[in-house]
């Protein structure tokens, strides 16, 4: 039997694991195991998972958003299609994708809210499973931006695809 504080430490360390960022935006690889691939291309995990950004969307501010960008911000969206090709559900797979910036802040689409325009949810794919979605985030109007993907299998696996 595990002992619940153990079970804890697990559970902290495997989330705490899959918020790594990856590289600043415009890098191409890094020795942690980022992989760049071009839009309309997949980004495609070890177990079948993928993740193709299809378009940016550069008109994301919500005309009825309650909030206002934070100078120096701006609203960006990118259009992904996700297909599970592995042998088991995909919980939330937009929750795995982000914005990384040039000084390798992440963002997530959390940080629009009440700014930016709504983001699609997919609460979960079956296997063999594929959706179109919308994600969008509230980032740096100046340098670039990079459309990051960690996989949530815990291989520290992350792929970017830079927004152009």
């Amino acid at each position: 039997m595990v002992p619940l504080a153990a079970l804890g430490v697990f559970i902290l360390t495997a989330d705490t694991c899959n918020l790594s960022g990856g590289a600043p935006a415009g890098s191409s690889s890094t020795p942690g195991g980022t992989v760049t691939v071009a839009t309309g291309q997949p980004m495609k995990d070890s177990n079948g998972e993928s993740v193709t950004v299809t378009a940016t969307i550069t008109k994301a501010l919500d005309p009825s958003g309650f909030e206002t960008v934070t100078p120096g911000q701006k609203c960006v969206g990118v259009t992904v299609n996700v297909v599970n090709g592995s042998s088991a559900e995909w919980l939330l797979p937009l929750s795995e994708i982000s914005v990384v910036d040039a000084a390798g802040q992440k963002y997530t689409a959390d940080n629009g809210l009440g700014t930016c325009l709504s983001s699609s949810t997919i609460d979960s794919l079956v296997a063999g499973g594929h959706a179109l979605g919308s994600v969008f985030f509230e980032a740096p109007s100046a340098g670039a931006l990079d459309v990051n993907w960690t996989p949530s299998d815990l291989s520290g696996q992350v792929f970017q695809t830079p927004l152009g």
